[in-house]
């Protein structure tokens, strides 16, 4: 892996890492202040904070690319942790966040078709 790959894969893994983050803070800081009795905020906060300190394989670091709108896709992945997905590991995290971008980008795709050639 050259140097400018590994770097942008650094970069992918940071940014979904302080998505991670910020969403935990605000399950603690927000929600659990409104919904104190909701036990699931502090238990989604734990299993992201593992998350972002758990190391992806290389495999998905390749799969990765800096930038992208990674932040949103990664928040809103982050959001759903504890309440309607589990992931074990940063990896499976990831592959959320992949498949979330795919799911948004042929949505998208399919409502504004490329129309080059026309």
């Amino acid at each position: 892996m050259s140097f400018y790959n590994k770097a942008q894969g650094d970069i992918s893994i940071a940014i979904i890492r302080a998505a991670i983050v910020s969403i935990a803070d605000w399950r603690l800081k927000v929600v659990q202040s409104k919904h104190a009795d909701d036990r699931r905020n502090s238990a989604a906060a734990d299993i992201l904070y593992s998350l972002a300190h758990d190391e992806p394989s290389a495999e998905k670091v390749a799969q990765l690319q800096a930038g992208c709108g990674l932040s949103g896709f990664a928040r809103d992945t982050a959001r759903h942790v504890g309440f309607s997905v589990f992931p074990a590991s940063l990896d499976e995290f990831i592959e959320l966040v992949i498949e979330s971008a795919a799911a948004s980008r042929a949505a998208r795709e399919a409502v504004l078709p490329n129309r080059e050639g026309e």
